[in-house]
């Protein structure tokens, strides 16, 4: 398994997605510490993981996960994946295992981010802050098998309209009323509802207000790491890639070479 993993991260540490992650921030910090001051108050910090939560994270996995199996599929065609059958789930996990990682380390790039910027606009304790932040990466961690099983399935256009589009608009629409439990997009943005007293709309709500008092964490931690083994185990390539070529037997090339 170990080889998996360090084939699939020498694979993808030179395509600059770590460059990537600290665009995604650039632009993320910019706009709040912008709104802040236009805004005069100090709600950055929940407005900063508020976007996250219903926003980036349904736009950055799909970027993650397109850029590393584009670059395979376009550099190689997947030939190199002559991967016997017994072995497929370790090429599956291994690949999930390393766009993990660079999701995490956003997510650990996107925390310092809201410590620097909750020292300029008090809103909370940095206890809070990390907090919030791996309820945020339990939460959305079910997305990183479902989106590449999408990516392998289909293309990047597909898998943006259903993971940002249609995710973001059912948190919108649904992130505030009973339904979040069977919706999972939902997950992220009401889990850290108790910890920052942010609502889905960006506004900020009291402790006792019916949807902190709703709201669950615990239950959205267990059904999120549920459901991102069930997705991880149904959606195993047991078949193996469908771009996966097939190449003449010894035979053949005798036949050709003669030809």
């Amino acid at each position: 398994m170990f080889r998996y993993v360090q084939s699939e991260w020498l694979k993808t540490k030179s395509l600059g997605i770590m460059r990537q992650n600290l665009l995604f921030l650039f632009f993320a910090g910019i706009i709040t510490i912008g709104f802040s001051f236009t805004s005069l108050n100090n709600n950055a910090v929940a407005s900063l993981f508020n976007w996250l939560s219903f926003l980036l994270i349904n736009l950055l996995i799909p970027i993650i996960v397109h850029t590393i199996y584009n670059h395979e599929k376009r550099s190689t065609d997947f030939k190199n994946l002559q991967i016997p059958k017994n072995n497929r789930s370790y090429e599956w996990f291994s690949k999930m295992l390393v766009i993990t990682f660079y999701y995490a380390s956003f997510l650990i790039l996107f925390s310092g981010l809201a410590l620097g910027i909750n020292l300029l606009f008090p809103y909370t304790s940095g206890v809070v802050i990390c907090l919030s932040t791996m309820l945020i990466f339990v939460t959305s961690l079910w997305q990183v098998p479902f989106v590449l099983f999408l990516e392998r399935k289909s293309n990047f256009l597909i898998t943006l309209i259903i993971n940002f589009i249609f995710g973001t608009l059912l948190t919108v629409f649904f992130g505030d009323g009973d339904l979040y439990k069977v919706i999972p997009w939902t997950w992220p943005s009401r889990a850290i509802m108790p910890t920052l007293n942010v609502s889905i709309s960006g506004s900020i709500i009291d402790q006792n207000d019916p949807m902190i008092v709703s709201t669950n964490s615990s239950y959205l931690v267990i059904a999120a790491v549920i459901l991102g083994i069930v997705l991880s185990l149904l959606f195993i390539d047991r078949k193996g890639v469908k771009h996966e070529k097939k190449y003449p037997t010894n035979e053949g090339r005798k036949f050709f070479t003669k030809a």
